[in-house]
C-alpha cells in the first residue's frame, strides 16, 4: 500500500519526494524546497516513547506508593480516577474468575506532569499492563506498526513554511481503546482498586481478574491493531500513503496528515481550508480526540511559528530536565560547548592538546 500514487502527480511529489533533503527549521522561506537551510535550537534524535515517558520530570512519582505519599496525592488520585473511568467507559476489560489456565499479567500506574504551552500544569496517570510478562505465541504474535519518521516531520515543517501551509494538531484520546483484541489476555487487578471501583462493577474481589477486550498501553501488540484501525479509516476517506513514509498520508485536495501513534498533524494550504475542516470533522466524529488547534507541541518539541511565517523548534523542558538530573541548572552559560583552545586528536596519547 505504501507504493500507491495519487491522481495528481504534483500534489504527490511535493511532500513525498526525498524528505531527507529538507530541514525542519527555515530562517527565510525560499522558492526551492530542497535547498532550505536548517536552524534548530537543539539537536534532536528520533523520538522513542511509550504513553507517558516522553518529557517526564524528575518529580513525577515512580510508583503507586510514591504517588500516594506525594504532596500532590489528591491530584494524582484524581488523575487515576479519570483514567480508570475512561477504561470502564470504553469497556476495556471484563471481570472473570477463571483464566482458562493462563497466568494473569501484572499492571502498574505511570504518572506524568504535563506542561501546556500556556504554562498551566496538568497531572496525568495511565494504567499500563506489564507487557514484558507476555509470552510470544500465547498472548500475542505480530507486534510491528509504523510510526512517522522525524526526518519526515522536519521536511513537512520546511514544506509548510515555503508553501504557507497551516499546521493543526489533533490528539486521539485513549487511542488504543478503539480497536478490539481477539487473543485471550488476562490482567491482575490494579493497585487502588478498592477506592477506584464503582458499585456498578464489583471487581474488588481479590479472586477476580480482568480479561482485556481492548489493548492497554504496555501490551506488546497494542500499537498494531490501533494503526490498522486508523489506517483503514484514513484510506476510506480518500487518503493514500506516501512512497517515502507510510505514516504520511496524502489527499489530492491540498491536505496532508502525519501520524505518530495517537498524535496527528494536519497540513493544508489556505485554499484547502474547507477540505481540511471536513477531514478533521470526520476524524473527530470517528474517534474521541482533542482538537488542539495550531501545532504548538509535538513529540516533546515546541513549535513556534513567527510572524514572518518561519518556524523554530526547541526543547526547553527536556534541556531543563537534563540539567537538573546532573545538578547543572545553576551552571553559567557559555557561547561554545567546549573550551575553544582544546584540540581533540584520536591519534595522540593525550586526547586534549591546548593550542595557543
Amino acid at each position: 500500500m505504501a507504493g500507491h500514487r495519487g491522481q495528481n502527480g504534483a500534489q504527490e511529489m511535493a511532500p513525498a519526494a526525498h524528505p531527507g533533503r529538507s530541514a525542519a527549521h527555515v530562517t527565510v522561506p525560499t522558492a526551492h524546497p530542497g535547498r532550505s537551510t536548517a536552524h534548530e535550537t537543539t539537536p534532536t534524535a528520533r523520538p522513542r516513547r511509550n504513553a507517558l515517558t516522553t518529557g517526564s520530570t524528575e518529580d513525577d512519582p515512580g510508583s503507586y506508593r510514591d504517588a500516594l505519599n506525594s504532596s500532590l496525592n489528591k491530584q494524582w488520585k484524581e488523575a487515576m480516577r479519570q483514567d480508570y473511568a475512561s477504561l470502564i467507559e470504553n469497556s476495556t476489560f471484563t471481570p472473570v474468575t477463571n483464566t482458562n489456565g493462563m497466568k494473569p499479567i501484572g499492571c502498574r500506574w505511570v504518572y506524568k506532569t504535563k506542561r501546556n504551552p500556556n504554562g498551566t500544569i496538568r497531572y496525568k496517570a495511565c494504567l499500563l499492563i506489564k507487557g514484558y510478562e507476555q509470552i510470544r505465541a500465547v498472548g500475542f504474535d505480530e507486534t510491528y506498526a509504523p510510526v512517522g519518521k522525524l526526518i519526515t516531520l522536519r521536511y513537512l515543517l520546511s514544506f509548510a513554511v515555503q508553501n504557507s501551509y497551516q499546521i493543526d494538531h489533533l490528539d486521539v484520546i485513549t487511542a488504543f481503546l478503539n480497536p478490539e483484541i481477539y487473543t485471550e489476555v488476562y490482567m491482575q487487578l490494579p493497585q487502588g482498586i478498592e477506592w477506584l471501583e464503582s458499585t456498578a462493577m464489583p471487581t474488588s474481589n481479590r479472586d477476580c481478574f480482568l480479561r482485556l477486550n481492548k489493548a492497554l498501553y504496555g501490551l506488546r501488540q497494542a500499537l498494531r491493531p490501533w494503526h490498522q484501525e486508523i489506517d483503514d479509516f484514513l484510506q476510506s476517506i480518500g487518503f493514500h500513503h506516501s512512497q517515502a513514509d507510510i505514516s504520511l498520508y496524502i489527499r489530492n485536495a491540498g491536505v496532508l496528515i502525519l501520524l505518530y501513534v495517537d498524535d496527528i498533524l494536519v497540513f493544508y494550504a489556505e485554499e484547502a481550508l474547507e477540505n481540511a475542516l471536513r477531514v478533521k470533522q470526520r476524524l473527530i466524529l470517528q474517534y474521541k480526540m482533542s482538537n488542539l488547534g495550531p501545532a504548538k507541541q509535538f513529540l516533546s518539541l515546541e513549535i513556534d511559528r513567527l510572524a514572518d511565517g518561519t518556524i523554530t523548534l526547541s526543547r526547553p523542558g527536556y534541556i531543563s530536565t537534563i540539567l537538573a538530573r546532573f545538578n547543572m541548572q545553576d551552571a553559567n552559560l557559555a557561547p561554545t560547548p567546549l573550551h575553544p583552545k582544546n584540540r581533540l586528536n584520536i591519534n595522540t596519547s593525550d586526547a586534549e592538546e591546548e593550542v595557543d
